[in-house]
């Protein structure tokens, strides 16, 4: 009886430090000790580092208020990933116009105009990275790749509405951003570099698109022949 219980005993320590270790993203946990104080200790430390108490404004003044720190950020995403109006377009055309780009053929064009597949998407699913950090819908890569027998017909529409037809649900379109600095004291926004984390269906419909490339011979009048260059059409 003893024996059990002191298994069991065992088995939650174990299961503790496992919950602890995946949560303070410790790499060098091999060489820890088997004690819970030390990783919460790590994940509260890592959650302080992490967080943004103060930014530079635009007009140069340094707040500390929270909501001046969100609306800072918020106003610098708006006016760089925000929509404007396509004022250098025409400018672009008549750039793109007077230089020599190699022109697609007919092969070329039918086969950037076949429709998707199931194969395809399949494909492109087991290509992802399995254990890459998940976006709003908390499922990495690794929960598609080992139950697709269960939810491989509704993924494989949902990314084939988009793709063949250009539907696409609103709810896929959401992404969490991950504020990663440049510098050891970061100041300003522009010491941030964001990371989107995309939805899970987001990120396939992506590497959808990176996969589904041609490849064709390019002839530069700089540096001669070159002999490919992959041409693909990332979702963006």
């Amino acid at each position: 009886m003893k024996k059990e219980k002191r298994k069991e005993y065992a088995l939650l320590l174990e299961q503790e430090q496992m919950h602890w270790m995946q949560k303070s993203r410790v790499n060098w946990i091999i060489h820890g000790e088997r004690n819970t104080k030390f990783y919460h200790t790590i994940t509260k430390k890592r959650r302080i580092r992490n967080r943004i108490t103060q930014v530079e404004k635009t007009s140069g003044v340094v707040t500390e208020d929270p909501k001046e720190v969100e609306d800072t950020f918020l106003q610098a995403f708006k006016e760089c990933f925000g929509e404007e109006e396509a004022k250098h377009e025409e400018q672009i055309m008549t750039y793109l116009q007077d230089i020599e780009i190699p022109k697609l053929n007919n092969d070329h064009l039918d086969k950037l105009n076949e429709p998707f597949t199931e194969e395809e998407i399949r494909m492109a699913t087991f290509q992802l990275g399995p254990t890459k950090a998940p976006g709003i819908d908390g499922k990495p890569a690794v929960f598609y790749q080992t139950y697709w027998d269960i939810v491989g017909d509704l993924t494989s529409k949902t990314a084939l509405d988009f793709l063949n037809r250009g539907h696409i649900l609103k709810e896929l379109n959401k992404t969490l951003i991950a504020l990663i600095p440049k510098r050891k004291d970061p100041s300003k926004v522009s010491d941030y570099r964001p990371i989107s984390l995309c939805n899970g269906k987001l990120a396939f419909l992506d590497n959808y698109y990176e996969g589904y490339g041609i490849q064709q011979p390019l002839a530069s009048s700089h540096s001669g022949m070159h002999k490919y260059c992959i041409i693909s059409n990332p979702y963006q």
